[in-house]
């Protein structure tokens, strides 16, 4: 993936006129190109070999402070912005998926890097939080201390909590099919 890059960039000169006969110098401005020692990191996001659309690619500093952040597409990848060579951490994340470690990737200078990451499904995106307050049906008045129990169809107690002083519950990571 080496990249030949232009060591200076053309500046648009003054625009002139010359009669028949005439002559005119022009001298060209050349900047140095300030890319000339950059390149970019490429991500590509999968999941059993199909692309994830939409994954959060952030690449940061080996000290954790945010350089580059892109959401990829339809083909799962992102191309981040012209980086200096050094060391960066890439790392995504997407919804109803397990977010990955810090990937550790040694950018060159004017070579791109190829980063592919294979995410794993998050088992625990499904499941639903149920939660509420066990009131006086006459007075509206809270009730704590009171036991609520969860069950499946069948009227088996799958789970119990207790509801706080001001009445209320909260059951965490239920799954689907506890809530039929």
């Amino acid at each position: 993936m080496a990249e030949e890059r232009e060591q200076y960039l053309l500046n648009k000169t003054p625009q002139f006129t010359l009669e028949a006969g005439a002559e005119n110098r022009s001298d060209l401005s050349l900047t140095p190109n300030p890319d000339i020692n950059k390149s970019v990191i490429i991500c590509s996001v999968q999941y059993n070999s199909n692309p994830v659309t939409n994954a959060l690619v952030k690449i940061l500093t080996v000290s954790g402070d945010p350089v580059d952040h892109q959401f990829t597409n339809a083909g799962g990848q992102t191309v981040s912005m012209m980086l200096p060579s050094g060391t960066y951490l890439v790392v995504v994340s997407a919804p109803g998926y397990v977010s990955t470690v810090a990937n550790k990737v040694s950018l060159p200078n004017t070579t791109g890097v190829i980063v592919n990451i294979s995410l794993t499904p998050d088992p625990r995106a499904a499941l639903n939080t149920l939660y509420g307050l066990v009131i006086d049906a006459d007075t509206s008045a809270r009730i704590g201390n009171a036991t609520v129990s969860m069950s499946d169809e069948q009227g088996q107690t799958i789970s119990a909590t207790t509801s706080d002083d001001h009445g209320e519950y909260l059951f965490c990571e239920v799954s689907n099919a506890a809530m039929n």
